[in-house]
């Protein structure tokens, strides 16, 4: 299995509570396919609203599982963490 690193920063405008925030999303892949991008919005409206057009549309979520998994990963990563003290590769 090829591994591959990817840093992602996340920079919001403060205080978190205001919508439409400006987010600041950078992608540092190992190999130096590196991304940058801006968006804005309130994430979670933005992908409520997408889901809701997918499941009226009778379309499938586009990468909704692979993201789903991929944050379950990073979830159980943290929690290795935190019981053996020390970094966990994801």
């Amino acid at each position: 299995m090829k591994s591959l690193e990817q840093k992602v920063a996340f920079e919001y405008q403060k205080p978190l509570y205001l919508r439409c925030i400006k987010a600041q999303i950078i992608v540092n892949k190992t190999d130096g396919a590196n991304r940058e991008k801006q968006v804005l919005g309130h994430q979670y409206i933005l992908e409520v609203e997408y889901f809701s057009q997918c499941v009226l549309n009778g379309e499938i979520p586009r990468e909704m599982m692979e993201d789903t998994i991929k944050n379950m990963k990073v979830i159980e990563a943290c929690f290795k963490s935190i019981e053996k003290e020390t970094f966990i590769d994801v």
